[in-house]
């Protein structure tokens, strides 16, 4: 009876990786921000404005050859011109401070689809002014613009992001 009994040296063996995995799993303890460190994203998806719309003449040319297609093949919403979309710039300011500065273009084979945005910054705690415009604007020089500027609070190991409200055509803070 005595040798089927496991010995002291054969326990340790058996445990000893058990126990490696708890100490390593939480002693060398890794901290991705420093403690005074906080966090600004502006993360957002945008339908920009199409690049070339119609002319009177063609949209009429279009409604007429869309009425001579059968019904299921006249969708309300269809529109003449072009499918490709404007490229979006965006300007970001931390405290006064150019930071970013780029055109970001509509992903899609054809640049029809979404812009989509996503930038992050490092800060130190405490306030800050953040200043961020979006643009879009058409080969006509049309477009639309939105600005955002705000005195935000940076907690400490806080983050803060930006998002974009196609509702109400503005950035609010999240």
């Amino acid at each position: 009876m005595d040798n089927e009994r496991l010995s002291l040296p054969a326990i340790l063996i058996l445990v000893a990786p058990v126990l490696l995995i708890g100490f390593f799993s939480t002693s060398p303890a890794y901290e991705y921000n420093k403690p005074d460190d906080s966090m600004l994203i502006v993360s957002f998806k945008k339908s920009t404005m199409r690049l070339t719309l119609c002319t009177q003449e063609e949209l009429k040319k279009f409604k007429a050859v869309a009425k001579s297609r059968r019904k299921h093949m006249q969708r309300a919403s269809r529109v003449c011109g072009s499918r490709e979309r404007a490229p979006l710039a965006l300007t970001i300011w931390l405290d006064g401070k150019k930071v970013t500065d780029k055109h970001i273009f509509p992903s899609g084979l054809r640049n029809d689809g979404l812009v989509f945005v996503y930038d992050r910054f490092k800060l130190p705690k405490g306030n800050h002014k953040v200043k961020i415009n979006i643009s879009d604007h058409r080969k006509d020089g049309s477009g639309e613009a939105v600005s955002f500027s705000e005195n935000i609070k940076f907690a400490e190991r806080e983050v803060v992001v930006v998002e974009y409200d196609k509702g109400s055509n503005k950035l609010f803070v999240y």
